[in-house]
């Protein structure tokens, strides 16, 4: 599959003012689900992961505060504030 973009992201959380950047996204049209690093998004957005069996918490580093939570939805993680679902890799 062949890269046709490499851009940047980013998600800010209104309630709690807090600006999530993700650097170096890759666009490649022909996948059919988005994909997101785990080790990389905790990197770039200074968050960390809690996985349950059916539920996965994507947490601030320095508040400590919940900004996702995403749920199993066809064996992948669905954040439905993102609008989208999100293969953890």
């Amino acid at each position: 599959m062949r890269i046709q973009q490499i851009g940047f992201s980013n998600l800010i959380f209104l309630d709690s003012n807090i600006e999530m950047i993700m650097n170096e996204l890759l666009h490649v049209p022909n996948i059919m689900k988005n994909l997101m690093s785990v080790s990389k998004f905790a990197r770039d957005t200074n968050v960390y992961f809690m996985f349950y069996p059916n539920t996965c918490y994507v947490e601030h580093q320095e508040t400590n505060q919940s900004l996702l939570q995403g749920t199993i939805k066809d064996v992948i993680y669905d954040f439905p504030t993102l609008n989208t679902s999100v293969l953890l890799y």
